[in-house]
């Protein structure tokens, strides 16, 4: 996943990063601005790292700079030296914290060239040895990838956990039960196989592939969440949920960049109806139940407040203001 260095997206890496396990991690400085100033930005980077994964696997740091135009051979060499130091320094300062590979990657943003093409192969080679080091997982959690990668799409981009496994997981993890006689009905799955489901959705996640929040996880790592109801919701979508919801639409009121509209402004309350608006991308428009679901679980996150759910109102008419969040 693609986290942005931005103040707007601080709230996602604080609540995805601690649901990470084995993790590799490039932090990305600019090589264009002043050495001393991006030293103390890489510096508190590593260190949100390592507040973040405390108690989990010592995660793999890569340390990059990346720069838009052609550099001299000279430039290089001086950009290099510079960060072979500064590697040695910070692997003695996080010793024992954080694995600081020993040399800094230089990447050239602006066109695919031999810097680019390095760091690919450099990341995809640290990547395979983490996976290989991971512990075996049963032959089911491949054929649940299979199944989520053909029919995500059937449960949109976020959705309840009993919707995924339903719709999506309930054949595969069926047919690897069917191997051993055991026949269960959907409507007694989720109750009689739910260590199956937990190892299925465990699995997806750690490869990225949606973000579930696990309930034990949730216990160990922050009582800030309502653990016992995070666990209910499933997203299929990780990036759109990390650059759209926890990025654009909680960034502080009046920061950052461009973002789909204004969600929040003053303390106003928003309908769902304006928030399916802002929610709609380029290439679909998001369902309300969707929208719905995401809601429910910010939430449980306490990132976003329903006015309605709180008062027991019977009003729930999509363009009621009822949703506050942060700002």
């Amino acid at each position: 996943w693609d986290f942005g260095g931005h103040v707007e997206y601080y709230i996602s890496h604080d609540l995805m990063l601690r649901w990470c396990r084995e993790s590799v991690f490039v932090v990305v400085a600019r090589l264009d601005r002043d050495r001393a100033t991006e030293t103390e930005n890489i510096k508190f980077w590593l260190q949100y790292l390592v507040t973040c994964m405390q108690g989990r696997p010592i995660p793999s740091i890569f340390i990059a700079c990346s720069f838009r135009d052609r550099l001299s051979i000279k430039e290089i060499e001086k950009a290099q030296a510079w960060g072979t130091l500064l590697v040695k320094r910070l692997g003695r300062v996080f010793q024992n914290k954080l694995k600081i590979h020993d040399s800094m990657l230089l990447l050239n943003t602006l066109e695919q060239d031999d810097t680019m093409t390095q760091f690919q192969e450099v990341l995809h080679t640290e990547c395979e040895r983490v996976r290989l080091a991971l512990p075996k997982m049963p032959k089911v959690c491949f054929d649940v990838a299979r199944a989520f990668e053909h029919r995500h799409y059937d449960v949109g981009s976020i959705c309840r956990r009993e919707c995924l496994v339903l719709n999506v997981l309930y054949e595969p993890l069926q047919a690897e039960l069917a191997k051993n006689g055991i026949i269960c009905e959907k409507d007694t799955f989720m109750e009689d196989h739910s260590r199956l489901i937990k190892i299925a959705l465990q699995y997806l996640h750690d490869c990225g592939t949606l973000i579930w929040f696990d309930e034990e996880d949730q216990k160990q790592s922050s009582s800030l969440y309502n653990v016992s109801r995070v666990s209910d919701f499933v997203v299929t979508n990780p990036q759109w949920f990390c650059n759209i919801v926890l990025g654009a639409i909680l960034r502080p009121a009046g920061e950052g960049f461009d973002a789909p509209s204004d969600v929040h402004r003053d303390g106003e309350l928003v309908s769902l109806d304006h928030l399916q608006d802002t929610l709609q991308t380029a290439d679909d428009r998001l369902s309300g139940d969707e929208v719905k679901a995401m809601l429910d679980m910010l939430c449980e996150l306490g990132l976003c407040y329903d006015s309605i759910r709180r008062t027991s109102s019977s009003l729930h008419e999509e363009k009621v203001p009822r949703y506050l969040f942060p700002g």
